[in-house]
């Protein structure tokens, strides 16, 4: 689908589409956006137009029940991030091709839920979303891809111009005020014009990394180093492909540390 049916379909100009139940971006499970025992939070987004989140909670008898959160944007969702338990960001275009990111965070809210299984487990409790928008960038620029620290510090986004220049920048969540900083664009470092997607994880060595990365055929990777995790990264990216990293000794599996708990 291209961006601009991704943006019809959110602004709901053909809405025979919006009940064809054709998830934005996964079939099966939601991505996971929190676990620890007993508990899972999973995240998705469902007709380019809205954010579903789900909880589960395991009880007594071993079976899990679940509640869904939800709800729409007034821009074309184009990716989402979990920032943690309850934080989402979320990255989109709005109906003038601007580029937007959101923080949606969850809180209690008063209400029933609808759970999928037997009695209400205490923890799966009704929520609301309350969102604020940290950055909305300049028309015709594109949204690439993005992720969200998982301490709610920052995010950090790929967007395209107009001349297909793609800049690395790093917004300010907590003070929405604050201007984006240029952390780099595609003439410093010419793979940025092939990144497809973000994923945040931590490395035995390195600390926290944040990886943007090309497609899987002669994939390459630029990954953000912030090896005492204070929100700063630490000099030039680490640039290259599968052989370069291997060479460097980040190749082992076992290395890498997921953050959802």
């Amino acid at each position: 689908m291209s961006e601009d049916e991704a943006i019809q379909l959110a602004l709901g100009s053909d809405p025979s589409l919006n009940h064809q139940g054709k998830q934005g971006y996964i079939d099966g499970d939601y991505p996971l956006g929190w676990r620890e025992p007993g508990f899972e939070q999973r995240f998705t987004a469902v007709n380019f137009n809205s954010v579903h989140v789900m909880d589960s909670v395991q009880d007594a008898t071993g079976a899990w029940q679940s509640v869904t959160h939800q709800s729409s944007a007034n821009f074309s969702v184009l990716h989402v991030a979990s920032g943690g338990l309850d934080r989402y960001a979320v990255f989109g275009l709005t109906r003038d091709k601007k580029p937007v990111v959101e923080l949606w965070n969850l809180v209690a809210a008063a209400g029933s839920v609808v759970v999928q299984g037997g009695g209400t487990p205490p923890q799966l409790v009704p929520k609301a979303f309350q969102k604020t928008r940290i950055y909305e960038g300049a028309p015709d620029h594109k949204a690439v891809a993005f992720q969200y620290d998982p301490a709610g510090r920052y995010v950090v986004c790929a967007i395209r111009n107009p001349q297909g220049e793609v800049s690395l920048m790093q917004i300010d969540a907590q003070n929405p005020a604050t201007p984006p900083v240029v952390l780099y664009d595609s003439t410093e470092i010419p793979e940025l014009n092939e990144v497809q997607y973000a994923q945040k994880i931590d490395h035995a060595l390195l600390g926290r990394v944040f990886v943007f990365g090309t497609a899987l055929v002669a994939r390459k990777r630029i990954m953000l180093v912030d090896a005492n995790n204070d929100g700063t990264f630490d000099g030039p990216p680490l640039v290259g492909d599968d052989d370069f990293f291997a060479s460097k000794g980040l190749d082992r599996f076992e290395d890498w540390i997921s953050l959802n708990h």
